[in-house]
């Protein structure tokens, strides 16, 4: 009795799935005023990244074309793109690579992430689906023209400071980490930790820290047996004990720069320099000392 085999689906059925599934047609797209200012900064930076020359469409995460940094770590850049794909700001286009779409025998079962192209789903007052170069230009005069004044737009951008801030830092521990040669994912615990540190110290000051943390976790267990060691069980601790010294003044941080291997981002230069018309204070200031002190007044309703 002849065995029912999994059916291998030819690229053109896998292309009629994929057109099927993803037919910008069917997705209704979102008006532009009803944007968050937070999505917008993801758009711009987006669209100052992921485009070529004939800027009509996002090139995928993972494109060769692409000469800049979207923002500080490649989780925040597909975080990015999840949160405006969710939204239904952004969708998947159906002629993107085919091998970046996962099949079954009968259905297109999703895509990856980093090698899908996209198309903007944004409308203006007449529902009409707008080209990605209006889009540009419209969110962009936004952007440089506007400050939102509520409560809930004011948390988000508070919120997208210190996230831009724990990304920067978490990515330079990956670096260091790497560059010793040994494994180590930041968790929960050494985020929450970092989080915890960027109340009162900056990015550049965190760097010091991390300097110090990865060092002293490695000469740990370079004394271990094989067996014994366990690269990185010591960071979080060391660094969350390393920044309360410091705010006591029991030690002193260095300020170090921006390391050459790790390009700011566009999403800082975005937000710090042409929002704010400032350098990289993201980097170099306290997070929360910078908002409270020159941020948070651009955010706040003139009094009547």
């Amino acid at each position: 009795m002849k065995k029912n085999g999994t059916k291998t689906l030819s690229k053109t059925e896998k292309l009629k799935l994929v057109k099927a599934k993803f037919n910008i047609k069917n997705i209704k797209p979102i008006n532009i005023e009803s944007i968050t200012y937070r999505h917008k900064l993801y758009l711009l930076s987006i669209f100052r990244v992921l485009t070529d020359e004939n800027f009509d469409k996002i090139l995928p995460l993972n494109s060769q074309n692409i000469f800049k940094v979207l923002s500080p770590s490649r989780d925040m850049d597909k975080n990015m793109l999840d949160c405006l794909y969710t939204s239904d700001l952004i969708c998947v286009d159906s002629i993107s690579d085919i091998d970046s779409f996962q099949f079954d025998d009968k259905d297109c079962k999703g895509f990856n992430m980093e090698e899908v192209s996209w198309l903007v789903n944004i409308s203006s007052d007449n529902d009409e689906r707008l080209q990605l170069n209006v889009c540009f230009r419209l969110i962009y005069n936004d952007l440089t023209e506007f400050f939102p004044t509520s409560i809930e737009e004011r948390n988000q951008i508070y919120y997208f400071i210190m996230n831009l801030a724990l990304n920067e830092v978490e990515n330079y521990l990956q670096f260091k980490s790497i560059e010793l040669s040994y494994n180590f994912k930041v968790g929960s615990k050494t985020s929450m930790y970092i989080y915890q540190l960027l109340r009162y110290l900056s990015v550049t000051e965190i760097y010091s820290i991390v300097d110090r943390s990865v060092d002293e976790d490695y000469l740990r267990n370079s004394r271990l047996d094989i067996k014994s060691k366990e690269y990185g069980n010591t960071i979080a601790a060391r660094l969350l004990e390393g920044g309360e010294l410091a705010k006591r003044d029991e030690i002193s941080l260095i300020k170090l720069p921006r390391n050459e291997n790790l390009e700011r981002s566009e999403l800082s230069k975005i937000f710090y320099e042409l929002i704010h018309n400032g350098l990289d204070e993201g980097f170099s200031e306290c997070p929360l000392d910078y908002w409270n002190s020159n941020l948070k007044s651009c955010y706040v309703a003139d009094p009547k």
